[in-house]
């Protein structure tokens, strides 16, 4: 397990030109969706759109104990964390949109942004497995 998957591909993003660049996965119920939204568009503009964004929602009930996030919900917080950041990297600005309950993440509003607005080098294609 590494400890910080993105840094992992920044790291290689400055060393490499041509390989494309995967962190495994990033276990969506340990993080909160703008973070990571964030995280993916600054990786993918590092790497020049080099970035397979891989994702998971972890496995073992264990591993969400120093997390404090209850394993019985992993499934609806990966859905939800999900959701957002595909909609922060497809939406014209993020905030507010319809629907997204944030209910894992507290209230994202009021946080001195009306709008957040991402950049990616390419079209978030999305393939979801499992």
């Amino acid at each position: 397990m590494i400890a910080s998957p993105n840094l992992m591909v920044a790291s290689a993003a400055q060393r490499t030109s041509r390989i494309r660049l995967g962190p495994a996965v990033n276990v969506l119920p340990f993080h909160h969706p703008i973070r990571l939204a964030e995280e993916g568009a600054m990786l993918d503009m590092m790497s020049e759109g080099r970035l397979l964004w891989g994702i998971g929602r972890g496995i073992q009930p264990e591993e969400f104990v120093p997390w404090k996030v209850d394993h019985n919900q992993s499934r609806e917080i990966f859905d939800e964390t999900h959701e957002a950041v595909i909609r922060a990297w497809t939406q014209p600005a993020f905030f507010p949109f319809s629907g997204w309950k944030a209910s894992f993440f507290g209230d994202l509003h009021g946080r001195g942004r009306d709008a957040i607005d991402f950049y990616t080098e390419k079209k978030v294609i999305v393939e979801r497995w499992g």
